[in-house]
């Protein structure tokens, strides 16, 4: 599913879905995005591991998370490790588009 956001982007790219932790990060950290929206749950390793090192090696990229497991101590874990949000895909889905589009807004 694509999703067309309400502005022009100054630089946009899709990037690759990417299944494991560790490539991720790579792919992250060689790119350098200024936003970046992770899935709590991948195939090998967790989203938190990707916010954990991204955070650690790059902490100006924000990062935000996105589950269907949206539990209180998942959205605090989260939080505590850098995240600028935290979005449940089966009821907050529409609300990534907001904030990543009045991010960009500020960014322009």
């Amino acid at each position: 599913m694509t999703t067309r956001f309400p502005f022009p982007p100054r630089k946009a790219e899709k990037a690759k879905r990417r299944d494991g932790a560790g490539e991720a990060v790579r792919d992250i950290l060689a790119k350098h995005p200024d936003v970046v929206l992770c899935d709590l749950n991948l195939t090998q390793g967790t989203g938190f591991d990707v916010l954990r090192a991204v955070q650690a090696k790059a902490p100006g990229i924000e990062c935000y998370m996105l589950s269907n497991f949206s539990t209180p101590p998942y959205r605090r874990l989260a939080a505590e490790l850098g995240a600028r949000d935290f979005f449940d895909k089966s009821n907050e889905f529409e609300r990534v588009r907001d904030v990543i589009a009045r991010r960009a807004a500020i960014a322009a």
